[in-house]
Parts: structure tokens; sequence; C-alpha cells
């Protein structure tokens, strides 16, 4: 029962009593089995070459940026070559004998005999007033000078040098015919003739004659290689004209049997080398 208070004449209340908890019953709770994602089958992915992707990556990019231009394919990188000057490449001499394989096998004369690629052999004169510049002069101009006006051996002006005396064109065709036969004899290139025949017709030793008290004395002196070309060239011409003077051969005929000659080194053919062995001769005695 409730008890009173007595100062405050309340009642009391009674303290509260704690209740038994109530058993719930247990509920077993069974472990879900683990559910495997199911793997999917691998599918083999198509190999894609280097080049295609960046064709592909190429494509997009310029049709997001620009539908309307059109797609341009890749350059592929150029080999570079080596450098060939025009100058050596194309240049023959008349458009017809090429000039970037000549070769000149005597030391001596390497300097004097120039094989630099010209298409017309005719300088001008521009190099006349300045000395030993002939030799930057192609070859077959030099004995074209020469056979404008040869000279003679012997005695002086026994022949004139014809039509062939300032004319340019005249001498160009027999040039050219010269070196047509020269072709078709020896089965290589004309101009590698030539250089060849003034190698084997140029002296080496000259004699020379100077007084000596009352007596003249004879010694021999080695040749320059300017003057060696230029003595080749001379005897050459000098024959030839002698040759085809009252001949039916025409001169561009003579010129070619007297340089094939000379290419072959044949003394008993060409004067030129004939000359040349009898001063070498005699330049051996006066040593």
């Amino acid at each position: 029962m409730a008890e009173l208070d007595m100062t405050t004449g309340m009642v009391k209340d009674e303290p509260a009593v704690a209740k038994p908890e109530e058993k719930k019953p247990e509920v077993k709770v069974e472990p879900v089995p683990e559910v495997k994602p199911e793997s999917k089958p691998e599918v083999a992915k198509p190999e894609i070459n280097k080049d295609e992707s960046k064709q592909s990556n190429s494509k997009s990019a310029v049709s997001v940026t620009d539908t309307k231009s059109k797609v341009q394919p890749e350059k592929k990188p150029i080999k570079q070559e080596p450098i060939v000057p025009k100058t050596e490449q194309a240049i023959k001499m008349f458009g017809i004998w090429p000039m970037d394989k000549l070769k000149v096998s005597d030391p001596g004369l390497k300097d004097y005999i120039s094989v630099k690629p010209v298409i017309v052999p005719r300088s001008g004169g521009r190099h006349g007033k300045r000395q030993f510049y002939k030799s930057k002069i192609s070859l077959v101009e030099r004995l074209m000078n020469h056979m404008f006006v040869n000279g003679h051996r012997g005695k002086r002006h026994l022949l004139t040098s014809g039509d062939r005396a300032g004319k340019v064109s005249a001498n160009w065709k027999t040039m050219k015919e010269m070196l047509t036969i020269l072709e078709k004899r020896a089965k290589i290139n004309p101009l590698q003739v030539l250089i060849i025949a003034v190698e084997n017709a140029a002296l080496r030793e000259e004699v020379t004659s100077f007084q000596v008290g009352g007596i003249m004395a004879r010694k021999a002196v080695i040749a320059s290689p300017q003057r060696r070309i230029d003595l080749a060239l001379r005897l050459i011409s000098q024959t030839v004209s002698k040759k085809a003077h009252a001949n039916p051969k025409s001169i561009g005929e003579c010129l070619a049997d007297e340089i094939f000659a000379c290419y072959e080194k044949d003394g008993s053919r060409s004067v030129a080398i004939k000359e040349k062995e009898r001063i070498e001769r005699e330049a051996t005695g006066a040593r």
C-alpha cells in the first residue's frame, strides 16, 4: 500500500519493480551462398596497325573540326639521295657525248687538261688575256683553235688554211665528224680517246742549244706540262692539214686517223708519235 508522508502530507510513490524480461524465441539465420558473377567468354581483339590507327585518328579529327574538308592521305617519308650537281649530271659535248667520267691518267698533265663539262666548246676568247688560263679551256676547243691557223712545218706559208680560218661552224662540223668516227672505231667515249692520244703524243724532253765560247752546245731539258700539250696539238693539226691537202678524204677523216693512231701509240701511222720519239732520242744523246 502507499505510505503517507507526514511532513508533506502526500502519498509516497511505490518504488518501481523491475519486470522480468520476456525471452524472444531465437531465429536461426541460414548463410546465403555467395553467387559468383558469370565469366564472359573472351573475344579476340582485332590487331590494329599503328599506321592504320594514326590514319583513323587523323580522319576523325578532320571530320570533327571540318566536315567539309577532304581527308588527305598521310605522306610517307621520302628517302634522301645524295644531291648531284646538275652541271655534271646533264651536260654533254654537242649534246651527244657525256663528260662526267673523263679521266686524265698522266699525273703531270692532270691539272692542264680540262675535263669540265661544256655543251659548246667555244669560250669566245675570254681567257686570252690571262696567262696559263688556257688550261681551263676544253681540249676540243684548244684543238679547234690550232685547226684555225695551224702553221706549217718547214717552209713558211707553204699551204693556206683554206676556208677553216676563222670559221667556227666549219670547225665544229670537223670536230663532230672526227668524234663520230673515233666512237665507231674505239667503241668508247671519243673524248676519252682524244685525251689518251694527246697524252701519248706529248713529249717529255726536248733539246735546247746555247753558246759556250765560240761553239754551240746542245742540252736536254724537261718540257713543261703546258708546252707538252701545245706541242702535241700543234703536231697533230699540222700533220692533218698536210695530209688533207689534195686528198679525197675529208679533213675530219684525216684528223680521226691521226688521233686514233696516237691513241694506239703507233709510230708507223702517226707523224706526231714519230716526231715525239725522234726529239726524245736526240735529248737522250744530248744529256
